[in-house]
């Protein structure tokens, strides 16, 4: 019942700040990948103009909790920048950094529903932001409310 928990706690999107492109390119072996989660992983729910929200990879925190890294658009394909591509393409941060920034550090608690993951390399910090996924309310049948 405990690996049902984590799949419920999934997270969504990550973004990277305040990183030089030097050192966003060494990956580590630490970076805990896990299988995307169902329905993230299905490319033809994922297609055309909901492309940006396919899982590109998915990582398991400290914690446990499965971060999905969707593939996301960058600052110049429109508003809202998230995921893969705008790490890459606008802060220059590779897949491997925010694995290993992920597996290896302990979230806090940011505002609106956000997790922190911070690592300090030096005079260098690496922040990997995540939204958490909402959960959708169902209603139970034969339940109000």
């Amino acid at each position: 019942m405990q690996a049902m928990t984590h799949f419920l706690l999934v997270l969504a999107g990550a973004a990277a700040l305040a990183l030089t492109p030097a050192s966003a390119t060494v990956p580590d072996p630490a970076a805990r990948y896990v299988a995307c989660p169902v329905p993230t992983d299905d490319p033809a729910r994922y297609a055309g103009p909901n492309a940006a929200f396919r899982c590109h990879v998915a990582i398991a925190d400290p914690n446990g909790l499965v971060v999905i890294l969707r593939e996301g658009r960058a600052a110049a394909e429109g508003p809202g920048p998230f995921g893969r591509q705008h790490v890459a393409a606008d802060r220059g941060v590779s897949d491997e950094v925010i694995a290993r920034v992920l597996s290896t550090v302990q979230p806090t608690e940011g505002r609106h529903r956000r997790l922190h993951y911070v690592e300090e390399e030096g005079a260098v910090q690496i922040w990997v932001v995540v939204d958490r996924a909402r959960r959708s309310r169902r209603r139970t049948p034969g339940r109000s409310g």
